[in-house]
């Protein structure tokens, strides 16, 4: 064998090392910018109620549904928008709403979150999330059941002052049971007032008192959303 048959083949070594290692990086640092941005969809439903109005429990139902997406921040750390259909409001009971007074509410949502990735590994799929969320009041009805007009509260009176603007804190966990479909469960609660009495800031309460149509009406200080939500995710990529 010709001497410089090792010389070459140690020269060639030496030169496609870093080559090889450069093109490992690109192709490790194109995979990452691959898979920095997720987007997919949410379906879920959810069960609502509204603090002030004499009712309790999560006894209206209703669908939280859309698209939302996500991008990398680093491994631990995720940063979540979504812009979502949401369905709030208040019931006396989830399968027997007649009883009672009803409020349906309804609003184009979008949360923004940051997801905590309680593992670096890539096996782990199970995600912690915290954040606010902007909702915008597209549409609402009332149903009423007035027993006794002197003393029960018309709703009605009080949606005429619904504030269009929402402003909430939402927490919430997912799992990925596959690399693609994901169960989980967020909560949210309102932090400004969906109603707020106009009596208290008014110096004029006597002609705002007559708009009402009755006094128990009037007493209503606040009205504030909470909900409880599971959802099924579906990552398109």
């Amino acid at each position: 064998m010709p001497r410089f048959l090792p010389v070459f083949f140690f020269i060639a070594l030496f030169i496609s090392l870093p080559i090889t290692d450069a093109e490992a990086q690109y192709r490790s640092r194109k995979k990452r910018v691959k898979h920095r941005f997720n987007a997919g969809l949410s379906l879920g439903a959810s069960f609502s109620q509204i603090d002030g109005d004499n009712h309790t429990g999560f006894n209206k139902a209703g669908i939280r549904a859309g698209v939302r997406g996500s991008m990398y921040l680093n491994p631990r750390l995720d940063l979540v928008v979504g812009f979502l259909f949401n369905q709030k409001g208040s019931a006396l009971s989830i399968f027997n709403a007649d009883r009672g007074n009803v409020i349906h509410l309804d609003y184009m949502e979008v949360p923004l979150m940051l997801s905590f990735r309680t593992s670096k590994k890539d096996k782990n799929k199970t995600t912690l999330q915290a954040g606010f969320t902007y909702g915008r009041l597209i549409n609402y009805s009332v149903k009423e059941l007035i027993r006794d007009p002197r003393t029960d509260i018309f709703f009605s009176d009080l949606a005429k002052r619904f504030n269009s603007n929402e402003f909430s804190a939402i927490v919430g966990m997912d799992h990925f049971i596959t690399q693609n479909i994901g169960i989980g469960f967020t909560y949210s609660f309102q932090i400004n007032e969906t109603y707020s009495n106009p009596l208290l800031d008014s110096t004029n309460s006597a002609v705002l008192l007559s708009s009402f149509n009755n006094n128990a009406t009037s007493k209503v200080l606040f009205l504030k959303n909470y909900q409880l939500s599971f959802h099924i995710l579906y990552n398109i990529f």
